[in-house]
């Protein structure tokens, strides 16, 4: 379940912050950062791909984990 809420933060908050909708895989590399198992004492770099995505599925599935601790994450 955490995991799914990392990866569904990670996708809101490059929609939100960055206007970039990925699908799938590509929003793991912000959902590592976010669940803290990538660690780091600088900047991290994340390689975002795909597009490829149905919007609406895409909005109901973040609306469906949208919780306090994202709206945190995306003040």
């Amino acid at each position: 379940e955490q995991d799914a809420q990392d990866y569904m933060a990670g996708l809101r908050m490059m929609a939100e912050k960055a206007r970039v909708i990925a699908e799938g895989a590509g929003a793991l590399p912000l959902a590592g950062v976010l669940s803290g198992e990538v660690k780091a004492d600088g900047p991290i770099v994340c390689i975002v791909s795909g597009g490829n995505v149905d919007l609406k599925k895409f909005c109901e599935l973040i609306d469906r984990y949208h919780s306090p601790s994202v709206a945190t994450m995306l003040a």
